[in-house]
């Protein structure tokens, strides 16, 4: 691991040490130390680099490499270097100025052999080693540093660990010999937090973030760029986007027939992550939420947005709307979908009432009627009688859809009389209406006796069974609402 190091430090100290040995200059601490050679300030990195070895030379310390090109913070920064010299076996002594940009160890050496730095904070400075014999040399140090900054909305209540991988510099694939990822637990992080990022070099890097579970399923995702510059420190904010794993219409606003709605109703939706908890922040795929309804007495809005019957959203921000116009519908289907995610449909079900007849409860004595029905009574004098009856129903009858009700006849099985709906004469004969006429003929009203059951129907699958009944005395109607 320590050679693995090695290479990538001498691969990037040509590219490093120029900048380095200008910041170190720099540094109130680094001019308490002996000064680095002019000549390594101006020039190509590779000369500087050339330079720097040349002084080690004169001074007879070698240091391999020569330079200190620190890339992150903790032990992913970890660089070791050799510090020998030719014909000589005693100790060097450390006489360290980078107490805030590197953590150096050990602090001497009792003969030749490495020493080993991690990486604090960005920043250049310089380690300054000596012999018995008054030789010194000088490793100049920096530390290029990368930081992810994670917001709220990228953190769930499942996610445990962050992944920061290094994807590209300059548009190529990183240098061999680079630690390109660096995973941090997020222990107590919920309301956002900065992670270390992995070793990054001076370019232009590209990164990708992942944030898992406790069983490694990433639960957001998110890419970011910027400039890296030696020394410096760079902290990048990712725009995230979570993955969704089930959706659903938990609840619909409660709705009757006939009871428009004021304003349009926020939906419950139920949009979770692979652990089950609910998605804050935008969504890796919108969600779309359909509606079927062909009567199209529903609609569906985002916001101020024209209503429509199909929206998507975004993120967890917004806010998916229903109108309803309280027409008397059935059960209308709803889907709501995330890509190729996950899918659900429900069902929008506005109570409907009862389709109602104006008779009047019935006075009478005869007993003919069933419990709770309505009746009408006729003397037995002779002559043509005749019953009018108006039937409403919410959400049907009335403005603005003005619709209309159908009827059937047929046998009614009740009162213990003969069904016989040919006693009965029902305007309109055939046809739709809201008002209807039901008589019998004169010369029906002696000797006869019948019963014929009237079902109208009317919005939504509703039905009310009128019961028509002509006894030895009397001429009747018997209404019940039937669901």
């Amino acid at each position: 691991m320590i050679a693995f190091t090695t290479r990538a430090a001498r691969l990037l100290g040509g590219l490093l040490v120029a900048a380095a040995v200008a910041a170190c200059a720099a540094s109130p601490t680094s001019r308490a130390l002996p000064s680095a050679p002019a000549a390594a300030v101006a020039g190509s990195p590779g000369r500087a680099t050339a330079r720097a070895r040349a002084t080690n030379a004169r001074s007879a310390i070698q240091l391999d490499p020569a330079v200190a090109a620190l890339l992150g913070t903790g032990p992913i920064s970890r660089l070791a270097v050799v510090v020998r010299e030719p014909g000589y076996s005693g100790g060097f002594t450390l006489r360290s100025g980078c107490a805030k940009v590197a953590r150096v160890t050990p602090p001497s050496l009792a003969k030749a052999g490495r020493i080993t730095l991690f990486g604090l904070h960005a920043g250049a400075c310089a380690l300054t080693i000596g012999d018995a014999d008054g030789h010194t040399t000088m490793l100049h140090v920096s530390d290029t540093v990368v930081s992810i900054a994670l917001g709220a909305d990228a953190i769930s209540p499942g996610s445990k660990t962050v992944t920061v991988t290094l994807s590209d510099v300059n548009g190529k694939p990183p240098a061999k010999g680079l630690r390109t990822t660096q995973t941090s637990l997020l222990g107590t992080c919920t309301a956002g937090c900065t992670l270390p990022g992995p070793q990054a070099p001076p370019g232009y890097d590209r990164f990708t973030v992942a944030v898992n579970d406790a069983k490694a399923h990433v639960l957001a995702y998110g890419k970011v760029a910027g400039r890296v510059r030696v020394a410096q420190p760079l902290n990048l904010t990712p725009r995230t986007v979570k993955y969704i794993a089930s959706v659903a219409i938990a609840s619909f606003p409660p709705a009757a027939a006939g009871t428009p709605f004021a304003s349009p109703q926020p939906l419950a939706l139920a949009i979770d992550d692979i652990d089950g908890n609910p998605i804050v922040g935008t969504y890796a795929s919108p969600v779309l939420v359909s509606d079927s309804d062909t009567t199209h007495s529903t609609s569906l809005s985002v916001g101020t947005a024209k209503a429509s019957d199909s929206v998507a959203i975004a993120n967890s921000t917004q806010v998916v709307n229903l109108s309803y116009d309280g027409f008397a519908i059935a059960p209308q289907s709803f889907g709501i979908s995330a890509g190729g995610y996950a899918s659900n449909t429900a069902s929008f079900a506005p109570s409907l009432g009862a389709i109602l007849t104006d008779a009047a409860q019935s006075t009478g004595a005869d007993g003919q009627g069933p419990s709770g029905a309505y009746e009408l009574d006729f003397p037995t004098a002779g002559g043509a009688y005749s019953a009018t009856v108006h039937v409403t129903q919410p959400g049907w009858s009335e403005a603005p859809f003005s619709k209309t009700f159908t009827y059937t006849q047929g046998d009614a099985g009740i009162l213990g009389d003969a069904d016989n709906c040919a006693l009965f004469s029902i305007s309109p004969a055939s046809g739709t209406a809201t008002t209807y006429v039901v008589s019998i003929p004169a010369n029906d009203q002696v000797n006869a006796s019948g019963a014929c059951l009237m079902t109208i129907g009317g919005g939504a699958g509703q039905q009310t069974k009128v019961y028509l009944t002509l006894g030895y005395t009397n001429f009747s109607i018997h209404a019940i609402p039937r669901p």
